[in-house]
């Protein structure tokens, strides 16, 4: 019986720390979660794609600051 709930124990310890593990790691690369709040880095194209009489996307910032901003590389013409 001691030997079963050592295994158990270890067996429920380890199952833990895969559910964390992929729980950390499945929003991240292409096609992953867009997290807010924080810095989202891809290497790929992304889009917002809808079919709606409505706006597609609304940005509303209710502070001081403004509610977009973009940056781009210079383009260096040859």
């Amino acid at each position: 019986m001691k030997m079963f709930l050592k295994g158990a124990a270890v067996g429920g310890i380890a199952s833990a720390l895969v559910v964390a593990a992929t729980a950390a790691l499945a929003g991240t690369g292409v096609g992953g979660i867009f997290n807010l709040g924080q810095t989202n880095t891809v290497n790929a194209k992304t889009s917002l794609k809808g079919s709606t009489a409505k706006k597609n996307l609304q940005i509303t910032n209710t502070g001081s600051g403004s509610a977009l901003g973009l940056r781009w590389a210079p383009v260096i013409p040859r």
